[in-house]
C-alpha cells in the first residue's frame, strides 16, 4: 500500500520558516490506554504497555535527521507512577473526567514547555481510539492554529473518521508514516506541496530503515528515566505473510530488513544507558534469512544484553538454536494461535500440516538449549469451535506439564480495522459483542462467527470458558511465576 496524506482543509498558522528557534517543529503525542478495568484504585501496568512508542520515535529520529526538531510524547508515562496505572475507564461518567481532566493538564504543560509548531497523533491501536479522540478534541479547542497529522496503524484503516468525524484534523498519513511526515512539514513552507510529496516519498522512505532510533526524543516526565523502560529494537519492517487476523502486511509491505549500522547504532545507545533486556520487534524472525547471519553476528557482540525473539512455527525447523544462544537470545515467542489445522487454514496462517507434527521435536530443541519458549494463542477465531480450541488446551497443557514452554499467552480474537475479520463483519458473518474498542483489552470475547442462520457458532459463554482453562495453564507456568515473583518484590 502506497503512503498517501489525505488532505481535509487547508493548513493552518504560520510558516514554520517564521517561527525558527522558537520550539519544536513537531511534537508527536502518543496517546495513553484509557482501557476498561472495573476495578478500585491503581492498576498493574501491563508489561506490553512498558515499551516507549518505536513507531512514533522512529518518525521524530527520521524528521531530526533532516534537520525538523521533533520528540514524542508517550503520554501513557503521564498517567501513572512507577508501575501504578491510575486512569482507566470503570464504565462512569466520573472516570471518564478524571481522564479528560488529566489529559488537558498534561498537554497544557508540553505546549507550554516544548512550544510546537505543528503536532503529530499516532494511533497505534484500537484500544487508543477513544483517548485519541479526547485528546484530538482538546487539541483543536484550546490550540486551533496549530496544524495536526494523524498516523499509526489504527489510524491508516480508520482514516475517514479521523478526517470526517474529528474536528482539527489537517491529515492523515497512511502506512510508514517518516517519509510522508517530512513531507507534510515542508509542504507547509512551500506552494508546491503535492510536488513535494511525489518528489520526497520514494527515497526517502528506503532511507528512513538507516536512521537508528534516537531515546533522547522521548518526552518524558522527571519520575520515569529511559533505563527504566522496556526497549524493543526493530531489525526488519513489515511482513511476507497475509494472516486474516493481522494488518502489518497491509501497513508495512512485504518484510524489508535494516541495515546493520542502524540497529547496531541503536544497540550502543541501549548499553549506554545500562539496558540490559531488549525485544526484538520484527513481525517475525526468518533462520532462512539471508541477513539472519548477519544478525546474530551483531547481538553476538553485546554480551551485557538479553534479547527476546519472535519466531514462527514453519521456521523452528530451520532453526539452529546455538545460532539463538551465540545471539544472546534467551526466550523466543512463537505466534502459533491454534494446534488445529482447520483453524489455521481459516487463519490464513498458510502453514503446512507437518509443522504440527515436528512441534513437540522442534520446541524440545529450543528447550534443550536452555531457552525460554512462550506459546501464544487466539480463542474465538472464525473456524474455531470449542470442541477444536480444546485440542489446543491439552496440548498446551501437555507441554507444560513437560516443561517444554515456559509461557503461554492467551488471547480474543479481535476484528481490527483493516484486517479480513473487519470485512467479515461488514458482511455479517461475524457480530461485533463489544462495540468499544477502548475496551478490546482481550481478556473477553470481543466477536461471535454466525452461521447462515444467524445463530452464532462459538457462543461468547463458550469462548469465556474457552479462555478461563487456557489462564488456569498459564498461571502454571513458570514465566508467570516469575513475574508474579518481581512484582511481590517490587511492591
Amino acid at each position: 500500500m502506497a503512503v498517501t496524506v489525505r488532505r481535509r482543509n487547508a493548513l493552518r498558522g504560520r510558516s514554520a520558516g517564521s517561527q525558527r528557534g522558537e520550539g519544536l517543529d513537531m511534537l508527536v503525542l502518543v496517546p495513553p490506554d484509557f482501557i476498561f478495568h472495573p476495578v478500585e484504585g491503581g492498576i498493574p501496568t501491563r508489561d506490553e504497555a512498558r515499551f516507549l512508542p518505536y513507531g512514533a520515535l522512529s518518525i521524530a529520529s527520521f524528521l531530526r535527521s533532516r534537520g525538523q526538531r521533533a520528540m514524542v510524547a508517550p503520554l501513557q508515562w503521564y498517567f501513572q507512577r512507577g508501575t501504578r496505572y491510575r486512569h482507566f475507564d470503570d464504565g462512569t461518567e466520573a472516570s471518564r473526567e478524571a481522564f479528560e481532566q488529566r489529559t488537558r493538564h498534561v498537554l497544557e504543560a508540553l505546549m507550554r514547555r516544548l512550544r510546537p509548531r505543528a503536532l503529530g497523533v499516532s494511533i497505534g491501536y484500537a484500544i487508543h481510539h477513544s483517548a485519541a479522540e479526547i485528546i484530538l478534541g482538546y487539541l483543536h479547542r484550546f490550540w486551533p492554529e496549530i496544524p495536526v497529522l494523524v498516523g499509526g496503524n489504527h489510524a491508516t484503516h480508520t482514516r475517514e473518521h479521523w478526517l470526517n468525524a474529528c474536528r482539527g484534523v489537517d491529515a492523515v498519513v497512511c502506512g510508514p508514516g517518516e517519509a510522508a511526515t517530512l513531507a507534510w512539514l515542508e509542504a507547509r513552507r512551500s506552494p508546491a506541496a503535492p510536488a513535494a510529496l511525489r518528489r520526497h516519498r520514494a527515497d526517502d522512505e528506503a532511507a528512513s530503515l538507516a536512521v537508528p532510533v534516537d531515546l533522547d526524543l522521548a518526552a518524558l516526565p522527571h519520575w520515569a528515566p529511559v533505563g527504566g523502560f522496556m526497549h524493543l529494537l526493530a531489525t526488519s519492517r513489515g511482513c511476507s505473510h497475509r494472516c486474516a487476523f493481522c494488518t502489518s502486511r497491509l501497513m508495512w509491505r512485504r518484510r524489508q530488513g535494516r541495515p546493520r549500522e542502524a540497529y547496531t547504532a541503536e544497540l550502543e545507545g541501549l548499553v549506554a544507558r545500562g539496558v540490559d533486556r531488549v525485544l526484538l520487534a520484527d513481525d517475525m524472525l526468518d533462520p532462512r534469512d539471508s541477513g539472519f547471519a548477519e544478525l546474530v553476528d551483531v547481538l553476538a557482540r553485546f554480551e551485557s544484553i538479553r534479547f527476546g525473539a519472535p519466531l514462527r512455527l514453519d521456521s523452528l525447523r530451520h532453526c539452529n538454536p546455538r545460532s539463538l544462544t551465540r545471539a544472546h537470545i534467551e526466550e523466543v515467542f512463537v505466534g502459533l494461535e491454534s494446534f488445529s489445522p482447520e483453524i489455521l487454514r481459516a487463519m490464513r496462517k498458510d502453514l503446512r500440516v507437518d509443522c504440527l507434527a515436528r512441534i513437540d521435536t522442534d520446541l524440545c530443541r529450543l528447550r534443550d538449549a536452555g531457552l525460554k519458549v512462550t506459546l501464544f494463542m487466539l480463542v474465538g477465531h472464525p473456524g474455531a469451535t470449542r470442541s477444536l480450541d480444546m485440542v489446543s488446551i491439552e496440548r498446551c497443557q501437555t507441554l507444560v506439564e513437560r516443561g517444554v514452554i515456559t509461557g503461554l499467552s492467551a488471547v480474543h480474537v479481535a476484528p481490527y480495522p483493516g484486517t479480513a475479520l473487519a470485512s467479515m463483519v461488514e458482511r455479517g458473518r461475524l457480530r461485533i459483542i463489544e462495540p468499544r474498542m477502548n475496551r478490546w483489552t482481550l481478556d473477553r470475547p470481543i466477536v461471535e462467527e454466525l452461521d447462515p442462520a444467524g445463530r452464532p457458532v462459538y457462543p461468547e459463554a463458550e469462548q469465556r470458558a474457552t479462555f478461563e482453562a487456557f489462564q488456569d495453564i498459564c498461571r502454571r507456568t513458570s514465566a508467570y511465576v516469575e513475574r508474579q515473583r518481581a512484582r511481590l518484590r517490587g511492591t
